[in-house]
């Protein structure tokens, strides 16, 4: 840490009180801010901390006011006489002092708080001491640094030091490759931290792809990669090593060669470390990378600054403040991102899981049958084939999203697709991504995915999403999926109104699916999408069915396509029978870690979830029943409220729009409806 004195502003006093000064009563305990006990060193650091200790007695310890001390008095600058030269001189007094490295997130926070946040910046230009990375850019014509990337790297390297920060760009506008050219920039050891494995191994291709680094120089560290005592390079030399968060996250069971492995990167120093979708990093199972690894700058890479649990103003001590965020509508103007139309289509609930999801009601939150009743809703199933025909026949690349493992699998093989969720193997997830993008079979251009999906996951082909079920009113997740389709595509229409990606959403009506579609959507709201509301599909669940019968070869029997009703009261019998635990537990573990939960904070969570939702029911004047269902014969009970339509319906937060295409659209004067 460095200080100026001389020319400090109004409230200086005040500042010096609180950085320098100590809440414990006597003198501050010069040992406690020294890093070593090294008698040389101690010296010098003594020096440094006396050096502060006066600025703080010449500004004023007590903090009181913004006034210089009194015992001090005002300089008046027209009664000022002596040699200018002298006064330059005093006026660059700097103090020095090293901090433990443990207490560098709690000075930086307390930095923060008081609106003084501590700048860190890298000489990587003058570094004589840590080895130069071999390899560089390669020269390639098919290789564009985009405007805005070049934006990013001058707010990072601008005055010709590393400046540690965050880089907020969208899904598929290039986040990998800024993290890449800053690695050639600072030329140093770098260490990449990844949400998981297999976005590991596609740091390390495009390593491949960019740069003529050395291959036996990029080393993975991942669960079932680890590095051998021949392949890690000794400190004297710089490498790439590519991990996940949950390898370096502090354990106490781990494998021989792990704890090897982590002894090799906490004694070598890194030039930079790169965080990708580092919102992940405010867990507080991921946060002692920073005390544990020594590195000179930071980089934080994500298309979702954004967490549920309002963590995200820690990311700006943990690792630095935000250098760049891009306009989402502005890179989909200049053709960097595809143009997307967002659409949700509200389903009816079907009558029978309708009952037995009202019965459900006062179940515990962690009895997930109630959200399999109104994922699996047969309007729902058919919406979902209807959409997968068209959009078949339009040759389009599509992707199903489903967070309930059970009726991701239900799914998938009624309609006859892979899936790929948290128990595929990663052999298993690579060829069935790999036939997905090169297509030529039947079926191959559609694939059902879990929330493994969410992140890292290059598609590049696929310009359809298919939502039909999420983690609760995630924005963050909402975000990263429609990121899977941004990936600007080659036969972009010239007009620049014409979608060339499509986002659906499909929402069970009347159910607690509703409150948790408005909030999820209100970060691309705020990035600059719309969303539009289309019931005309589903308004009449017979012709629907006729619909999808017609389209479906007869090779899928009415029964697959749950079009009896007896189709569909087995599958209500299996939801309510086997469905109990719905959720892969592998997927459960990484929610977990993620959020720096352990099992009773994840239960409370989801317990908590419920209650917020209760509470807005009363709060807009729409309470749900709550007395214990089981068991009635007669109808639920009902409560007798006064308000109004818009309030009671949960719509006075919610805009759409509606037009009769027979009338001319919207603009010919159709029918339109709103509330707000």
């Amino acid at each position: 840490g460095a200080a100026r004195s001389g020319s400090a502003p109004e409230g200086s006093s005040a500042m010096w009180a609180r950085l320098a000064g100590t809440e414990r009563s006597g003198e501050v305990d010069d040992d406690d801010v020294l890093a070593t006990s090294t008698e040389e060193i101690k010296e010098e650091m003594l020096e440094g901390v006396a050096q502060v200790k006066d600025l703080a007695r010449r500004f004023g310890r007590d903090g009181s006011s913004g006034e210089p001390s009194a015992k001090r008095g005002r300089r008046d600058p027209a009664a000022t006489t002596g040699d200018s030269d002298d006064e330059e001189k005093s006026s660059a007094l700097v103090g020095a002092f090293e901090i433990n490295r443990e207490a560098v997130d709690i000075v930086r926070r307390r930095c923060n708080e008081l609106n003084y946040p501590m700048m860190v910046e890298y000489d990587c230009v003058n570094d004589t001491v840590l080895p130069i990375l071999a390899g560089s850019m390669k020269a390639r014509e098919d290789i564009t640094i985009r405007p805005y990337q070049k934006k990013c790297l001058h707010k990072m390297f601008g005055n010709r030091r590393a400046r540690s920060g965050i880089i907020v760009l969208p899904c598929g506008a290039g986040k990998t490759l800024v993290g890449i050219l800053a690695t050639c920039t600072i030329k140093r050891s770098t260490l990449v931290v990844c949400p998981h494995q297999f976005s590991c191994e596609q740091w390390k291709e495009q390593f491949a792809k960019f740069t003529d680094i050395p291959q036996d120089d990029i080393i993975l560290f991942t669960a079932k990669r680890k590095p051998s005592k021949e392949s890690m390079p000794p400190n004297s030399k710089a490498v790439i090593l590519i991990t996940t968060y949950s390898m370096m996250a502090e354990r106490t069971n781990m494998a021989d060669e792990t704890r090897w492995a982590m002894a090799r990167i906490k004694e070598r120093t890194w030039g930079l470390i790169v965080f990708d979708e580092v919102h992940m990093f405010a867990a507080n199972t991921f946060r002692n990378v920073n005390s544990v690894v020594r590195a000179h700058c930071k980089l934080g890479l994500t298309a979702t600054l954004v967490r549920e649990d309002e963590l995200t103003d820690d990311l700006f001590y943990l690792v630095g403040p935000k250098l760049y965020e891009a306009n989402w509508m502005d890179l989909t103007r200049d053709g960097y991102l595809a143009n997307v139309e967002c659409v949700e289509v509200w389903c009816p609930m079907d009558t029978m899981f309708y009952g037995e999801y009202l019965k459900l009601l006062d179940k515990p939150q962690t009895d997930r049958r109630r959200e399999a009743l109104y994922v699996l809703n047969p309007v729902k199933f058919h919406a979902l084939a209807f959409l997968l025909k068209y959009h078949q026949k339009r040759r389009d690349k599509i992707i199903v999203f489903s967070d309930n493992v059970f009726c991701l699998e239900r799914y998938a093989m009624q309609l006859g697709h892979v899936f790929i969720h948290g128990k595929t193997t990663q052999t298993d997830r690579r060829t069935r991504l790999n036939t997905f993008r090169v297509g030529g079979s039947v079926g191959s251009e559609v694939i059902f995915l879990s929330q493994v999906g969410d992140v890292a996951i290059d598609v590049p082909e696929a310009n359809v999403i298919i939502q039909i079920s999420s983690h609760f009113g995630s924005r963050r997740q909402e975000a990263q999926r429609l990121g899977r389709i941004l990936r600007q595509k080659k036969d972009d229409p010239t007009d620049p109104n014409i979608p060339n990606a499509f986002f659906y959403t499909l929402i069970s009506t009347d159910t607690s699916e509703m409150a948790y579609s408005y909030k999820r959507r209100q970060y691309l709201v705020d990035q600059g999408y719309a969303f539009k509301v289309v019931t005309h599909i589903t308004k009449d669940p017979s012709k629907l069915q006729e619909a999808v019968r017609r389209m479906w070869p007869p090779l899928f029997t009415d029964d697959q396509l749950l079009l009896t009703r007896e189709s569909r009261i087995d599958l209500c019998k299996d939801v309510l029978d086997d469905g109990v635990e719905m959720v892969d537990p592998r997927e459960r573990e990484q929610l977990m870690r993620e959020s720096g939960m352990d099992e009773d904070q994840y239960t409370q969570a989801l317990a908590g979830e419920r209650a917020d939702q209760l509470a807005a029911d009363a709060k807009d004047g729409a309470r749900l029943p709550k007395s214990s269902l089981a068991g009635r014969s007669a109808r639920p009970s009902a409560k007798r409220t006064t308000g109004s339509i818009d309030r009671l319906s949960r719509g006075g937060t919610t805009e759409y729009w509606e037009s009769d295409r027979a009338r001319g659209g919207a603009g010919g004067g159709g029918a339109g409806a709103g509330r707000r």
